[in-house]
């Protein structure tokens, strides 16, 4: 599992460059509270990022992400699509 953020309240944008390595796995956002999504990151911009949860995509402004978490065990495990074209 790898985290970033967690900094200050939330993810400054240089970390942009950091979190562009996480397009198209899964990871979790944490937005602080109780409150987090699982999903697919889609896109990282200068100030929000995409997530795809289960069937639609949530947008988040940056600054009020406070970390995201890599699932790295979730990352690793192949898909259907990935055996069928090696």
């Amino acid at each position: 599992m790898t985290l970033y953020g967690m900094n200050d309240h939330s993810i400054p944008s240089r970390s942009n460059d950091e979190l562009a390595p996480l397009i198209g796995k899964t990871v979790t956002i944490y937005r602080g509270g109780p409150e987090s999504k699982t999903g697919k990151l889609l896109d990282v911009q200068s100030d929000y990022l995409s997530l795809m949860d289960r069937s639609s995509v949530i947008y988040y402004a940056l600054h009020h992400v406070q970390s995201i978490t890599e699932n790295a065990k979730q990352n690793s495990i192949p898909s259907v699509s990935d055996l069928a074209n090696p």
